[in-house]
Formats: structure tokens, C-alpha cells, sequence
């Protein structure tokens, strides 16, 4: 099984100029089935697993990305929620704000059949396919 976030950036749709970014979560067993998990501001970016740590993201996690802008950012990752599902947890966090909260919350919770077979991909950049 395969498993990515992909994301597309864009410019704001009324003219603003505030960056946007669809992300999707991109599962991929015996077919490939995209996600969108939702536009958040900002660009989107990879966290890499030796950044996990630092950006308070659990050792244990599959995939993780985020987005910021102005202060403020969405991050997300990818962990085991039980036998045969995977869950993407969700949290929007301030500059402001202590790391430690808020807690991430669970954002979808998808069925997989076999998740001890994970192959995790990088982030993929639609804009630069």
C-alpha cells in the first residue's frame, strides 16, 4: 500500500493574493483513491520524520505535512487508528500558541486492509508535475 500527501497551491480565489493549498491524502492498494482533506492557508510543506520532534508531530505517525501563513498553520499527519484503518489527525496552530496545544483531532478515518504494509511517499507538489 502506498500512502502521500499531495497538495496544489493557489492564489487567492477573489483576488487577495493570500496563498491556498488543497491538500489530499492519496491511498493506493489495489487502486489509487485521492482525498481531499480541505484548502488551508498557506503553502504546504513535508515534515520529514527526523523533524517529527520538533514539530510535535508522534514518533509513530506514517506522513505528516503543514501549511503557514501570517502567523498561523495547519498541520497534519497519518497514523495506524486501529486494525485495518488509517486516521489523519488535524491541528491549527498559532504563533502564539504553546506547541504542546491544541491537541490534534481526528479529521477522517479511512479503512485499509493491509496497514503494516505502508510504503510512504513524500509530499508531491501538483504545481511542478
Amino acid at each position: 500500500m502506498g500512502l502521500r500527501f499531495e497538495h496544489f497551491n493557489k492564489a487567492g480565489g477573489n483576488g487577495d493574493e493570500i496563498p491556498n493549498t488543497d491538500i489530499y491524502l492519496i491511498v493506493t492498494t489495489d487502486k489509487t483513491t485521492e482525498y481531499k482533506l480541505n484548502t488551508y492557508l498557506g503553502k504546504a510543506f513535508e515534515i520529514k520524520k527526523a523533524d517529527f520532534k520538533s514539530n510535535k508531530v508522534p514518533l509513530n505517525a506514517l506522513i505528516a505535512c503543514g501549511s503557514w501563513y501570517a502567523g498561523g498553520g495547519d498541520y497534519l499527519y497519518v497514523t495506524d487508528a486501529s486494525k485495518g484503518s488509517i486516521s489523519v489527525m488535524w491541528r491549527y496552530l498559532d504563533e502564539g500558541q504553546s506547541a504542546d496545544n491544541p491537541q490534534y483531532i481526528s479529521i477522517k478515518q479511512i479503512k485499509i486492509l493491509e496497514v503494516s504494509k505502508v510504503v510512504v511517499v513524500p509530499l508531491v507538489d501538483v504545481n511542478k508535475k
